[in-house]
């Protein structure tokens, strides 16, 4: 008999001496079909060692196990990494015995350990014990550390916010009055970051003079500069080269608007409309000679 499959909600967590590697961990948690990254977040905590107990509150074992498992990590920076993600596909099952026993998804806790043996510390050619990542057990954990993040409505800040008619991305809050409108591209805007991801701002200016069309014009290094410089930070979806080469190679044969992913605007002068989501879609249709489409203006 078939089962129908329930999603979870999980994150992993980088720790300060992990974060050279965040590239490529990345690259492997997309390889990963069943994982749906949702949020990426940056986060300096004031004092590591209420962090770690923030992070360890609901694991269940013993206190005397995971004071000797994080002693080492009060000796590293306070520099940590949050990769939110949806499982499509859990596969959970008790894993150790006695007070160590935990229930856990397998595919998470494979994928974990893959990462740990390829970026641990060695020492003397044998990897140690010094964890460059971590990942949450169960959606307890993963609500309580949103929490402590600041997102008081925890673990339904990651689901999507209902709305018939419109898909929107976690960073927008929910709205319901709109109009969709076809414009044309000279009258739309956007704000691109300057600065550095601990002081920035945002200049608005045209499609054309954003690192998203250079991009589409084959200069890959000034948008791989600029997602690699914010991520996180100001930019928490997870935007990198793949998908968004996979993107403008698909989107013309799916035929914007697909399904309910308009692109969403809001008239900030008359007949001038800022892009609030969109902007990777908006260069793309400039880019195949679209100058005119629908949007959403909220």
């Amino acid at each position: 008999m078939k089962f129908l499959k329930t999603s979870k909600y999980g994150y992993f967590l980088i720790w300060a001496h992990g974060l050279s590697y965040r590239d490529k961990i990345l690259k492997q948690i997309r390889n990963a079909k069943f994982i749906d990254i949702l949020w990426l977040q940056r986060y300096n905590p004031k004092t590591m060692k209420r962090f770690i107990k923030v992070v360890y509150a609901y694991c269940d074992v013993p206190s005397y196990h995971l004071s000797a498992k994080t002693d080492y990590l009060l000796n590293i920076p306070s520099e940590t990494f949050f990769i939110f993600f949806r499982n499509n596909d859990p596969d959970e099952r008790y894993f150790g015995t006695g007070p160590f026993r935990l229930l856990q998804c397998a595919r998470i806790k494979k994928l974990k350990e893959k990462l740990r043996n390829q970026y641990n510390p060695r020492k003397n050619g044998k990897r140690t014990e010094y964890h460059i990542i971590h990942a949450s057990d169960n959606e307890v954990q993963v609500n309580f550390i949103l929490r402590h993040l600041g997102y008081k409505n925890g673990i339904d800040f990651l689901k999507n916010k209902p709305n018939d008619n419109l898909l929107l991305p976690l960073f927008l809050p929910k709205f319901d009055a709109f109009k969709i409108k076809r414009i044309n591209s000279s009258q739309l805007f956007c704000n691109i970051l300057k600065g550095n991801i601990n002081s920035f701002r945002t200049e608005t200016i045209k499609i054309e003079k954003t690192p998203h069309y250079a991009f589409l014009f084959g200069d890959k290094t000034v948008y791989k500069n600029y997602i690699n410089k914010f991520l996180g930070g100001p930019l928490r979806c997870d935007y990198n080269i793949n998908n968004f080469s996979k993107l403008s190679r698909t989107m013309c044969y799916l035929r914007y608007p697909y399904s309910t992913s308009y692109i969403i605007t809001k008239e900030i002068e008359p007949n001038k409309y800022l892009i609030l989501d969109g902007l990777h879609r908006a260069s793309i249709l400039l880019f195949n000679k679209i100058n005119s489409f629908p949007v959403v203006i909220k």
